[in-house]
């Protein structure tokens, strides 16, 4: 799984930001910040979750010989796109 990190969309300012900063008062516009903030945080204790249970997979599989048992098991004897693809995102 290849996870994006979204913390440049959280903390850009929008085009509406710009015409309607004058309308909304400064106390809403801190509560807003304290919102994204809490929601960042929460994002981001997420991820980390998610990547220390892919860790923690990934190490199991790697216990049994997997999934690289899997893999040449039902090889045809050339390398799946599949797997191409994995080596591309890297």
């Amino acid at each position: 799984m290849k996870l994006v990190d979204c913390s440049a969309d959280l903390t850009a300012q929008t085009e509406l930001d710009n015409h309607l900063r004058h309308l909304v008062p400064p106390a809403v516009r801190q509560m807003q910040q304290e919102l994204r903030q809490i929601c960042e945080s929460i994002v981001n204790t997420e991820v980390a979750k998610d990547r220390s249970l892919d860790e923690s997979l990934s190490q199991f599989l790697k216990g049994f010989g997997l999934p690289e048992a899997l893999t040449t098991a039902t090889s045809t004897g050339t390398i799946p796109d599949e797997v191409w693809s994995k080596i591309e995102e890297f």
